[in-house]
């Protein structure tokens, strides 16, 4: 595995990151994101002490992983309950189609 050095900025700073090659396109994503972030929220601009404005920008990420996460396992529920419930249709089809032989 061939590591490179990448060269990403994030808040008007330039950062040097080592990473293995096949992941660069996945860094300056991230990196991309994480200032789109900043843009969003409106920090980009004011005059806020880097590290907070970094602390309220991961918040906001984490936040947002857990509404994924949350929703992510809703819709497993979901489909856990769906497939029970073809299972039990199934079995009394079954049983249905046997009790009439």
């Amino acid at each position: 595995m061939n590591i490179t050095t990448v060269s990403i900025q994030i808040m008007g700073r330039e950062f040097k990151i080592q990473c293995p090659e096949n992941n660069v396109k996945d860094l300056e994503e991230s990196a991309e994101c994480i200032s789109k972030k900043i843009r969003d929220m409106g920090i980009d601009g004011q005059v806020l002490h880097r590290e907070d404005a970094l602390v309220i920008m991961a918040l906001n990420i984490a936040r947002e992983l857990l509404d994924y996460k949350n929703k992510e396992v809703k819709e497993q529920s979901y489909l856990s309950l769906i497939g029970q419930n073809l299972r039990e249709l199934k079995t009394k089809i079954e049983q249905e189609l046997t009790a009439q032989v």
